[in-house]
């Protein structure tokens, strides 16, 4: 009995301090919770632990500045600094109060009740400038802190935001960004592997050009005001190469504020799935016809499409080539952002037909970006080109460019042996295309869609209203692919007409391809801006101008008459000069113009192609002296 009572006492000895055990672990937790929740300890172990001087790695990736393609800043990483007091540190209630009240501007009064309140700690003020924060370093108060953490600003506010994208805790959500996370990590696996330490300073340049994504913005803002509840999306690419030049939604949101918004305000309209038009889908099946009766050998001509009954397939074939139905996979866009390609959830659509049009096996349905990306391929021959906003990677320390690789050759989505096919192909589509506007070619169809709003089956009609849009700019063309959703009204109110689509593009269409030739002009001239310096400074105050894509039309000259003498001007003010002209601008060579065509005074009304050739003064000097020298 004496054994058992024994044992039993130890059993019990060993139960308690199990509990015990287990209480100081759950208090433990507790504390530990508190001071990371309240206190950032982490943060601040992390920045002490990875200081070189610590034996920290010295290769650890942040999150550097996004430029567009001229080396503006589209993101960049300030500090957002605060002040906090200990209050058992401080050794003169009122000298502190004072002190810091006179910089933060604040009431010298609160704080010194604040002071004596015998909290244990406070926050004084958040996102402080830079200037603040140097004031009350010098005055070296006891008692009074700061914290510092990097915060994500977006200066061009709702401008590219659905290409950029945007940032939380550190972390890519959206757009660029979200690749950006990817990217960073793959490169520091792979120096790894290889034994080797990545510089800190990892910046991304993008294809994008700032200058013409505002007007793209001015596109999509002017189109939505027809109809109040539109909503638009305008993305441009260049063809031959598959870069993003812009991309542009109406209505648009803040990344600077992106938690405001419902998913619904943030999906991005570019990726979300739409029936295809009447128009856009018999180009494509004719297309099709034209490259089965190619790849078999037979002969068609483009004015008189009928395909043979054994070669149906041809269609899927033709609508896989052009991976019309393949997911999206891009730098610019997370598949899981938006609901619109495979989310369940999605409300069910049913185009409403009113034409008995026979496209035989063209799928019905595709993505505004699969679309651009398809006629891109298309009028390029068949060059195979996913549009992307990432050029290289710029290590601003080092001067470093990383090619990403994508400017190489591309691969074809057809055999080269079918080059007559796409040739037909390009002159079918200047068969059904719009051209009495302007140098651009415009193709333009809508389709009325009935779309169930819950599972009830109770559904609204809404219109898609898509263009697209082939910009000659030089060498490279231009692609354009603008979406208008909105809900159709019947029958129209006095006084309100169809949605001036092709006007409102067109009267930036010219500046569009001058922006774009002048940018590959002086691209390996550019250098980054300075940009945003300093401390963060929190929101902008409430009721400021937050106009998405303005631009100021203040320096902008008449259109000329005639052919202006250009001879010794720099190709920026030439096409400055040029501006508003009603021609195709080609240029040759960099530097100054020394030749020209027309040549000056000559009237342009009848004039389609203009020719500027340039050279570098270096070598116009040469030339020159050369000359001298032969005639003496």
């Amino acid at each position: 009995m004496t054994k058992q009572s024994l044992l039993r006492i130890r059993k019990n000895k060993k139960g308690r301090r199990g509990v015990l055990c287990l209480g100081l672990l759950a208090v433990l937790v507790v504390v530990m919770y508190s001071l990371i929740s309240r206190y950032h300890v982490a943060g601040y172990l992390l920045r002490y632990i990875n200081k070189p001087e610590n034996g920290g790695s010295s290769g650890i990736l942040e999150r550097g500045t996004i430029y567009d393609r001229n080396l503006k800043q589209l993101a960049v990483t300030l500090d957002r600094v605060a002040v906090f007091v200990r209050t058992r540190e401080v050794e003169s209630i009122s000298d502190t109060a004072i002190s810091l009240a006179s910089i933060l501007s604040l009431d010298a009064n609160k704080l010194i009740d604040q002071l004596e309140s015998g909290v244990l700690r406070f926050w004084v003020a958040e996102d402080i400038s830079e200037e603040q924060e140097i004031e009350i370093r010098k005055l070296n108060l006891p008692g009074v802190h700061f914290q510092q953490e990097g915060k994500r600003y977006y200066p061009n506010d709702l401008s590219a935001a659905h290409v950029v994208g945007y940032v939380a805790d550190g972390t890519g959500l959206s757009g660029v960004e979200y690749y950006y996370d990817r990217l960073l990590a793959s490169r520091k696996l792979k120096a790894h592997q290889a034994g080797k330490v990545v510089s800190t300073s990892q910046n991304l340049v993008l294809t994008v050009n700032l200058k013409i994504q505002r007007l793209l913005d001015e596109i999509a803002r002017d189109i939505a005001a027809a109809d109040s509840g539109a909503k638009v999306s305008a993305y441009l690419v260049e063809g031959e190469t598959g870069e993003l030049i812009g991309g542009s939604q109406f209505p648009g949101f803040d990344p600077n504020n992106f938690t405001k918004y419902t998913r619904a305000e943030l999906e991005n309209l570019f990726f979300t799935e739409l029936y295809l038009p009447d128009a856009f889908r018999l180009f494509l099946k004719d297309c099709a016809v034209l490259f089965g009766e190619a790849d078999s050998g037979r002969k068609v001509l483009a004015w008189s499409l009928s395909p043979s009954p054994e070669s149906l397939g041809i269609y899927l074939r033709f609508w896989d080539l052009l991976r019309l139905g393949e997911r999206t996979a891009t730098d610019f866009y997370r598949q899981d952002e938006s609901p619109g390609e495979s989310d369940p959830g999605v409300a069910q659509k049913l185009p409403l037909v009113s034409d008995d049009v026979d496209f035989a096996l063209i799928p019905e349905m595709t993505t505004p970006f699969r679309l651009l990306t398809a006629y891109s391929a298309i009028l390029e021959g068949g060059l195979e080109r996913t549009p992307h906003a990432v050029k290289y990677i710029l290590d601003t320390k080092t001067g470093e460019e990383i090619d990403l690789g994508r400017q190489g050759a591309g691969n074809f989505l057809f055999d080269p042996r079918l080059a007559d096919s796409t040739r037909e192909m390009k002159q079918l589509f200047k068969s059904r295309v719009d051209s009495s506007h302007s140098s651009a070619l415009y193709l333009r169809d809508r389709v009325v869609v009935a779309e169930t709003t819950d599972l009830k089956g109770k559904y609204e009609v809404v219109t898609d209203d898509v263009t697209f849009v082939a910009i000659p700019a030089g060498e490279k063309d231009l692609y354009l692919l603008v979406v208008c959703r909105y809900t159709p009204e019947y029958p129209l109110p006095e006084g309100k007409g169809p949605i001036p689509v092709e006007e409102v593009i067109d009267r930036k269409v010219g500046r569009i391809a001058i922006l774009h030739q002048v940018a590959q002009t002086v691209a390996d001239v550019v250098e980054p801006e300075p940009g945003e310096q300093g401390n963060y400074q929190g929101q902008k105050v409430e009721g400021e101008d937050k106009r998405q894509g303005t631009v100021s039309d203040k320096d902008l000259l008449p259109a000329p008459l005639a052919m202006p003498d250009l001879k010794g001007l720099s190709l920026r003010k030439s096409l400055r000069m040029l501006q508003g002209a009603d021609v195709e601008i080609k240029i040759k060579g960099t530097g100054r113009v020394v030749d020209q065509e027309p040549p000056p005074g000559t009237s342009l009304e009848k004039i389609k192609t203009c020719r500027l050739i340039l050279e570098q003064s270096s070598k116009m000097r040469l030339d020159k002296m050369r000359k001298t020298r032969q005639g003496q």
